[in-house]
Order: C-alpha cells, then structure tokens, then sequence
C-alpha cells in the first residue's frame, strides 16, 4: 500500500473521531467555560523592551484572545500558532489561568490533532500537547500524537516537492510547514525521549530547506515557482526559533 493509500485511511479515521469530538465540544463548553475579565479601558503599552513591557503586552494579547474565541477549528493552524505564545506566556504569568486555558481546548478536543494526517497544518497544536504532557505526564494527552507520529515515521518521503496535486498532504512542500511540523515532532522527542520524531524533522526540514532556498537572493520561496519570498524567510527562522525552545537541551538563554 502506497503513501497516499495510508494517508487516506488514517484520515477517514481521524475524520470519524474528530466528528464526535465536534458534537460534544458545544455542550462541555456550556457547562465548562471561564469567565474571562473583560478589560474597561486598552491597557497603556510601553514602547519598551523590558520584560515587564513585553510581559503586558502578551497577557493583554492573551486576555483578549480568550474573551474572543476564534471561529476556527481548536486544532486548526491559526490557533495553534496561538496556544505556542499562550504557553509561553503560561511560564511566566503567576496567574494559572492561561495555561489552564490551553489545558481545557486540549481537553474538549480530547487531545486530537487536526483532520489531515499528512499535513503539517494540522499537526502543529500536538507541541502544546507535549508540553502539557510534560507537566501533567498523563499519557492520554499524548497518545493521539504518538498514533500519528508512529505512523509519520514509517513513511518514505521520497515525492519531489513541487507545487501542485495536493503535495502539501504528504511532503513539507510550503516554507510554513517549517514553523507547523518541526516544534511539534522536536517537542514530542523531549517528552518521550524517542528521537526518531526529531530526526524526522531534520530530514524534512533540510529536503525542504534545500529546495526552497534561493541562493540567489537569499531568501526562501513559499512554494517553488512562487513570486513571494523575502518575508517568508522570517518564518522560517521562528520555525527555528519555536524547534529549539522545544529542546531545553540546545537553549542558550
């Protein structure tokens, strides 16, 4: 059985799961949501660097987000971009609040990632699963993830990356795959000691680094052939940023 064969089947059934998650995700939300202060005036900001500063602007960004729930998917990409600064927040905030937050989403999702097992969209939300993990060492908060990343690790990866007939669902073809899919497998691989997440990360991470990068310009393309460039290579630097903040081992800060 091919690649696409595989993904295919573990999809049907991540869609099956995700269908009844989404059916009780209304009624545990009613019993189960917190109240979140709704601030009377915009905070005043400092143009500062200070921690401080910067601290109050990430627990003002977070409050309002919290108090205005997106209308995305909770495994979705978008949020899950979210829950990494959420999380972050959560280690400096004396406050319990933002990461009980994040506790609860992966709690009412129980513990899913998203629809497409082959995406990288759609498995970025498994970092902040990890990280829960990490302090809760509760092993249904993880086992979704290690389901699909059992399942990653045994596929080639040998397509070439060009653009077009759904590439994006098997390969890392797009340069925000580098900050969706690498966090997540490194983060996994330090919960659980099993390297095979994070040499999976390398491996893609370089084919598609190789492929994208212009070396004439240097910057890296979204997608090959795009138009787009520059900015883009900004994401690929946090998707190094957000690997290595999940390796306490490689921080230097």
């Amino acid at each position: 059985m091919d690649s696409r064969a595989r993904l295919l089947i573990v999809g049907v059934y991540m869609r099956r799961q995700i269908l009844v998650v989404s059916a009780l995700v209304p009624v545990w939300a009613s019993v189960t949501s917190p109240a979140v202060a709704q601030p009377t005036q915009p905070p005043a900001f400092s143009a500062g660097l200070t921690r401080a500063a910067v601290r109050r602007v990430m627990t003002a960004a977070a409050d309002w987000q919290l108090a205005h729930p997106s209308d995305h998917a909770p495994y979705d990409w978008t949020l899950a971009a979210f829950y990494t600064g959420v999380m972050a927040l959560s280690d400096l905030s004396d406050s319990p609040k933002y990461y009980d937050a994040m506790k609860g989403i992966g709690e009412r999702n129980q513990w899913r990632p998203g629809l497409r097992p082959g995406l990288a969209d759609d498995y970025a939300v498994i970092a902040t699963y990890a990280r829960i993990f990490q302090r809760e060492q509760n092993r249904r908060t993880l086992a979704p993830a290690l389901a699909l990343f059992d399942f990653l690790v045994t596929l080639p990866y040998d397509e070439p990356l060009t653009w077009g007939n759904g590439i994006e669902t098997r390969e890392w073809a797009w340069c925000d795959a580098l900050f969706m899919a690498p966090p997540a497998l490194a983060a996994v691989t330090t919960v659980t000691g099993d390297r095979r997440y994070l040499d999976l990360a390398n491996r893609l991470w370089w084919k598609t680094t190789d492929y994208l990068y212009d070396k004439s310009e240097p910057c890296t393309s979204a997608t090959a052939g795009s138009s787009t460039s520059g900015s883009l290579t900004a994401r690929m630097c946090s998707g190094v940023g957000a690997t290595v903040g999940c390796l306490p081992e490689l921080r230097v800060w």
